[in-house]
C-alpha cells in the first residue's frame, strides 16, 4: 500500500517528538507525535494511536487514530478510528465514525449524515430507531432529509430563535457529543443541541 507514491508516508513524527506552533506539510503525513498550534496538511494526515494534538487542524484527508482537541476541517474527508477521541467542531463533505470513535463538538451546516441503515449498523441497533429518530429531528428543524442526496445537518438558524427560546427553524450548526460504541439510541445517537 505505500508504495504508491500518493499514498506513501512523507513523514513521520513519533511519539517522542513535540510540536509548537505552525505546522505545514506537503504528501501524507503520520503524526504520533504531541503538537501544539495550527497544523495545515496539503494530503493526508493520520493522527496515530499515541498522537495528542492541540490544534486547529487542516487537510485534504484527516485520519484518526488518537487524540484532537481542536477544530478539523478537511476538504475530502475525516475518518475517525475506534481509538479516536476528538473535542472540536468537524467539517468534511464525508465523515466517517468507527465503533467506538468520540467526538464532542459540532457538524457543520450541510454536513451530511449517515444513512439510517449506515448508523444502525454501527450502533448495532434497529434500522426503524434510526429513522424515527431522523424524523424527530426533521420535524424540529435540525435535519433536513434529502432523498437520494441523504440526510443533512440543516443550514440555517435565525439566531434570535436560539436567545428567545426553543428554535423553530434550522440551526446554523448542530452539536454532536456521541460515543460510537453505545447499545441504545437514547444514549448512542447524536446528542444535538444549537450551536451559539
Amino acid at each position: 500500500m505505500w508504495r504508491n507514491r500518493k499514498h506513501r508516508v512523507g513523514a513521520f513524527l513519533d511519539d517522542g517528538s513535540e510540536i509548537e506552533g505552525s505546522y505545514t506539510c506537503n504528501g501524507t503525513v503520520m503524526l504520533d507525535a504531541k503538537l501544539r498550534g495550527e497544523i495545515t496538511a496539503r494530503d493526508t494526515l493520520i493522527i496515530g494511536d499515541h498522537g495528542v494534538v492541540e490544534a486547529t487542524v487542516r487537510a485534504t484527508s484527516v485520519v484518526v487514530r488518537g487524540k484532537i482537541v481542536g477544530n478539523v476541517t478537511a476538504s475530502e474527508s475525516v475518518e475517525l478510528k475506534a481509538t479516536a477521541r476528538v473535542t472540536g467542531d468537524v467539517e468534511a463533505p464525508r465523515i466517517v465514525m468507527e465503533a467506538g470513535a468520540v467526538l464532542d463538538g459540532r457538524l457543520a451546516p450541510g454536513a451530511r449524515l449517515p444513512s439510517a441503515r449506515s448508523l444502525a449498523a454501527q450502533l448495532s441497533i434497529a434500522r426503524g430507531t434510526v429513522e424515527t429518530a431522523y424524523q424527530l429531528l426533521a420535524g424540529e428543524g435540525y435535519i433536513m432529509a434529502r432523498g437520494a442526496a441523504g440526510t443533512l445537518v440543516a443550514p440555517a438558524l435565525d439566531r434570535k430563535l436560539l436567545t428567545s427560546g426553543v428554535p423553530r427553524v434550522a440551526p446554523a450548526a448542530v452539536s454532536i457529543r456521541t460515543h460510537a460504541s453505545r447499545r441504545s439510541l437514547c444514549s448512542a445517537a447524536p446528542s444535538l443541541t444549537p450551536a451559539v
